[in-house]
């Protein structure tokens, strides 16, 4: 019975780190032209990475510190904030433009969050072993 409970425990994070592992891509090819408007999602790709790594940072939750909690929490509502407040895109200023322009304004301070909160998510990926690197004897290698 022992052998079957560590054997669903083995299956089970090598799942969670295939799912880890799948979300830091989609971000990867994001982060390539964070600014592109996603046609599959209908929505931007900046809004989309700060969705994945809310998912990212909902893998690692249950084992993060009640700073780290806090500290999650803030940058993520901090980021939220700042799209809604000062989105990237504007509309032209003709009254019948339906053209978007890139306020470069308002997506420098964007850019910077969203390095921020990638770096931060990642390094309590790290920090609690969800790199297969860092912690190969549990993914058995």
């Amino acid at each position: 019975m022992t052998d079957d409970i560590r054997i669903s425990e083995f299956n089970e994070l090598q799942f969670k780190m295939l799912r880890v592992h799948k979300l830091q891509d989609q971000i990867n090819e994001l982060f390539i032209n964070p600014l592109n408007l996603n046609i599959m999602f209908n929505d931007y790709n900046y809004s989309l990475i700060v969705s994945i790594l809310f998912s990212l940072y909902s893998e690692v939750d249950s084992k993060c510190t009640p700073d780290e909690k806090k500290e999650g929490t803030k940058k993520f509502l901090e980021i939220e904030e700042l799209i809604m407040e000062n989105p990237p895109y504007e509309k032209g200023n003709h009254p019948i433009s339906k053209v978007m322009t890139i306020n470069r304004e308002n997506w420098n301070p964007i850019k910077i969050k969203l390095r921020e909160l990638n770096l931060f998510v990642r390094n309590l990926l790290d920090n609690h072993g969800f790199n297969p690197d860092k912690d190969s004897e549990l993914m058995g290698l």
